[in-house]
């Protein structure tokens, strides 16, 4: 039987109401995973380990997106990367008593574009090194996520992915993000270009020129296309970003009712029966 895709979306899709509601909506909708930001989680001050009971109960797998925003974990300012890092490595740790499995975390960027890349890298590959031992301790799973065309940024392409992963680690791998890929490529091409077993999370919404992460729907992304391949290669949650204030509710039924029309909610619930 072929590989399955179990897709899922952001809390932050209801933001302006706690994570416990959010999971209850996800649910309704047919969604089969959800994916959690501290910040949400922290807003309303909700017990983790009681939502991870809850998603349990509504048989939503979560995954969570470390801190970002405007977070360097590797810029050359020595106390901004380290509280950088520390917000990174809180979240893991909390990601734990959600009894998450996979966490997407951004690699950080260049401080300047004076900043010579090489030494950047080294920065990246010192930082990963301790995020895998410390994703051992935890038996967490964490995806770099590889980023759109942005000034400053460094860990993009698939060059840039065969430039980390071909270091022996044993936690780490990748989370490919569709609307991210389409700012460089055809986002089928570059899935190709990757080597599957990298490939630890995935991230969907659409894209359109200077857009990212639109509704499904609402870019230019044959997203049936990537989903067809991106089945071929990997097994695993795909959570779906993207919000719009105050339509959290519309959007969640929204994106669903598109995954249902390229027929992939009705391929998942058949492969569940099946399996």
């Amino acid at each position: 039987m072929a590989n399955t895709l179990k897709f899922g979306i952001s809390t932050t899709v209801l933001r302006e109401h706690p994570i416990s509601y959010a999971l209850e909506q996800i649910a309704s909708a047919g969604y089969r995973s959800a994916e959690v930001w501290p910040w949400h989680l922290e807003r309303w001050n909700e017990n983790p380990n009681l939502l991870g009971r809850k998603a349990r109960e509504l048989e939503l797998t979560l995954t969570m997106h470390a801190p970002a925003n405007e977070l360097n974990p590797i810029t050359k300012e020595k106390d901004a990367a380290r509280q950088a890092q520390g917000s990174i490595a809180a979240s893991l740790e909390l990601a734990t008593k959600l009894e998450v499995e996979v966490v997407a975390v951004h690699p950080g960027r260049r401080s300047s574009d004076r900043e010579p890349v090489d030494e950047v890298w080294e920065r990246l590959f010192a930082w990963v090194y301790e995020l895998d031992k410390l994703a051992e301790r935890l038996g967490l799973k964490i995806g770099i996520e590889l980023m759109e065309i942005r000034p400053l940024e460094i860990f993009m392409l698939p060059s840039d992915a065969a430039r980390l992963m071909n270091i022996s680690f044993k936690h780490i791998g990748l989370t490919v993000d569709i609307a991210h890929m389409n700012t460089h490529m055809d986002p089928v091409k570059f899935l190709k270009a990757l080597d599957p077993v990298w490939i630890k999370h995935a991230h969907l919404s659409d894209n359109a020129p200077r857009r990212v992460h639109l509704p499904l729907g609402n870019g230019d992304i044959d997203l049936s296309a990537v989903l067809d391949y991106l089945e071929r290669i990997y097994s695993g949650v795909v959570s779906i970003e993207g919000s719009i204030p105050g339509q959290g509710e519309v959007l969640i039924k929204r994106n669903m009712s598109y995954l249902n029309k390229l027929g992939w909610a009705t391929k998942n619930h058949q492969s569940d029966h099946q399996s």
